[in-house]
């Protein structure tokens, strides 16, 4: 959507009623030209926003907007830097350590009314050896909550979908 009707769209939302707005997409809403100012309208019209993003996109203007929501939903698909490569690097330079780094700049500023840091992990049969590193990395970047979900099975995901043994083992090692 252009940005001038999301825009639009937020005050009607506003007129209607509306006190609560997710910003979420099947992507990263980050990326669209017009994240800064539709924060903005959301935070103006006095909605509380939620907004779910990878973090992939922190530009200082993004990082601003970002500060100025109730709740971000950091998805972090991976818990180490080789698996970020894999998921992440042809998308750009990025690190994990950049990712985890601008968490915690985040997360600091919950002391001062800044948004409220979860972090979602999907897990798969590539990322389910590695929620102990994932809670320790959660913890140390001030996220407040974890939400763990096993992927979806689709065509495209079945080969990612825990067999019977690796949710066995899963489940041993969460039960410890």
């Amino acid at each position: 959507m252009e940005t001038d009707a999301v825009l639009n769209m937020v005050q009607e939302l506003g007129r209607m009623g509306t006190t609560d707005i997710t910003i979420s997409a099947n992507g990263e809403p980050t990326l669209h030209p017009g994240f800064p100012a539709i924060v903005n309208a959301v935070k103006d019209a006095g909605m509380k926003l939620k907004v779910v993003t990878n973090l992939t996109i922190f530009s200082p203007t993004v990082a601003a907007a970002l500060a100025r929501t109730d709740l971000l939903v950091i998805n972090l698909a991976v818990a180490d830097e080789e698996s970020y490569q894999a998921v992440y690097a042809p998308r750009g330079p990025l690190s994990f350590a950049g990712i985890i780094k601008n968490i915690t700049s985040l997360a600091k500023l919950q002391k001062f009314g800044g948004p409220e840091i979860r972090i979602g992990y999907v897990i798969t049969k590539n990322t389910f050896r590695h929620i102990e590193r994932l809670i320790h990395i959660a913890d140390e970047c001030g996220a407040s909550f974890i939400r763990f979900k096993f992927m979806d099975p689709s065509n495209f995901s079945k080969h990612l979908i825990l067999n019977p043994e690796d949710r066995e083992w899963l489940l041993n090692e969460l039960s410890r």
